[in-house]
C-alpha cells in the first residue's frame, strides 16, 4: 500500500489511494500505472477498507480514537487538509498553537 511506511493515515488519504490518486504526503513515489504491487482490481474509495493492500496483504485498516494519534500526525493531516479538529479536540489535544 503506498505510503505504509507511516503508521497513521486519514480516512480521506486512504480513500484517495483506493481511487488511484495521489496524496500530498510525498512520502512515496506514486506508481506510474497508478496502481501499487498486488492491488486487488475493482480497489477504489469505497472498497480500500476491505481489499487493503491487495493480495496476500497482512495489513489491516482500522479506526482509533483521535486521542491515540500522536500530535505530530493530528498536525501533519491538519496541514494536508484532511482532518479538522473539533473545539473540544482543539482544546483537548493541545492543538490551540496549532490553528
Amino acid at each position: 500500500m503506498p505510503g505504509a511506511e507511516r503508521d497513521y493515515f486519514c480516512r480521506r488519504e486512504i480513500e484517495l489511494w483506493g481511487d488511484g490518486k495521489n496524496t500530498d504526503t510525498k512520502e512515496f513515489e506514486w506508481p506510474q500505472n497508478k496502481q501499487w504491487a498486488g492491488e486487488m482490481a475493482g480497489t477504489n474509495a469505497r472498497t480500500i477498507f476491505s481489499t487493503r493492500g491487495g493480495y496476500n496483504c497482512r495489513d489491516s485498516i482500522m479506526a482509533i480514537p483521535i486521542f491515540k494519534v500522536p500530535k505530530e500526525e493530528i498536525i501533519r493531516a491538519m496541514r494536508l487538509g484532511y482532518y479538522k479538529p473539533t473545539k473540544f479536540e482543539i482544546e483537548e489535544i493541545g492543538l490551540e498553537d496549532v490553528i
